[in-house]
C-alpha cells in the first residue's frame, strides 16, 4: 500500500522505502532518515517512488491531485538493475526475475532464455568476476534513452534503453567494455510494477577479460 503524501506540511520519513524519481519533467523529493527533504528543479509536480520488495510503485502529485506515476517506478526497475550490477549483489538481481526471464542474444542473434531467480543467479555467477577487494565487478552500468511505452489496459508495459559499460582497474585503465540495448517487458504487481522479460541485444564488446569469467557469454 502506497504512504499518503503530506501537501503541507513536513514530508513523510519513508526511508530505505522512498527513491527519487528518475523523471526530469518532475519535481522531486527525497526524505531519508538523518538528511534533509532535497527538491530538485522541474515542471512543478511532487514525484514519489516507493519500492515494495523489489516492485516499485510511484505516487504524482500536481496540486490536489494524486495521478499514478507508472513511468517513474518502471525506469526505477531499470536502473535498480545497473545498481544491483555494479554493487556485485547478484543475489539481488536475480530476485528481480524471480517471476520473469532474461533473454541473451549472441552476435548470430540466437536468443537464450534464462527462466527465474535461480536460473538467472546461476547464470551471473558463472560469467560476472567479483573482485575481493570490494566484492563488486569494478564496473559502472550508465543506463540512458529509457522509452517507456504503457498497454492500453494499465496492466502491461514495455520499455527500451541503452545500456554503456565502463570498468576501472589498478592494471585495467578506465574505459567501455561492452555497450547493449535492452528491451524489457513488465506486468503490473500489486501497486507496483515487475519485470516479466529483458531483452539483452550486445551491440558493441570491447575488452571484457576483466569483467567475464572463462569461457563467458556477453551480457551486460
Amino acid at each position: 500500500m502506497l504512504n499518503k503524501l503530506t501537501l503541507n506540511g513536513a514530508p513523510p520519513q519513508w526511508g530505505a522505502r522512498l527513491s527519487p524519481c528518475p523523471d526530469p519533467d518532475a519535481v522531486h523529493r527525497l526524505a531519508q532518515p538523518g538528511k534533509q527533504t532535497r527538491d530538485y528543479d522541474g515542471a512543478g509536480e511532487l514525484c514519489w517512488a516507493v519500492r515494495s520488495g523489489n516492485d516499485w510503485a510511484c505516487d504524482q502529485t500536481e496540486g490536489e491531485k494524486r495521478v499514478s506515476c507508472d513511468h517513474c517506478a518502471i525506469k526505477n526497475l531499470i536502473y535498480q538493475y545497473a545498481h544491483h550490477i555494479d554493487d556485485g549483489d547478484l543475489d539481488a538481481v536475480a530476485a528481480m526475475f524471480d517471476r520473469a526471464r532474461i533473454v541473451a542474444v549472441d552476435g548470430q542473434g540466437r536468443d537464450t532464455p534464462i527462466v527465474g531467480a535461480q536460473a538467472v543467479l546461476a547464470l551471473y555467477r558463472s560469467f560476472t568476476r567479483i573482485y575481493e577487494d570490494n566484492a563488486t565487478p569494478h564496473t559502472l552500468h550508465l543506463t540512458s534513452n529509457v522509452l517507456v511505452e504503457l498497454g492500453a489496459q494499465g496492466d502491461r508495459a514495455s520499455a527500451k534503453s541503452y545500456a554503456m559499460v565502463f570498468q576501472a582497474l589498478d592494471t585495467f585503465p578506465l574505459q567501455p567494455i561492452i555497450g547493449v540495448r535492452y528491451y524489457d517487458e513488465f506486468v503490473r504487481a500489486g501497486a507496483g510494477w515487475r519485470f516479466a522479460e529483458r531483452r539483452i541485444d550486445t551491440h558493441l564488446v570491447g575488452d571484457l577479460s576483466r569483467h567475464l569469467l572463462h569461457d563467458s557469454p556477453r551480457h551486460a
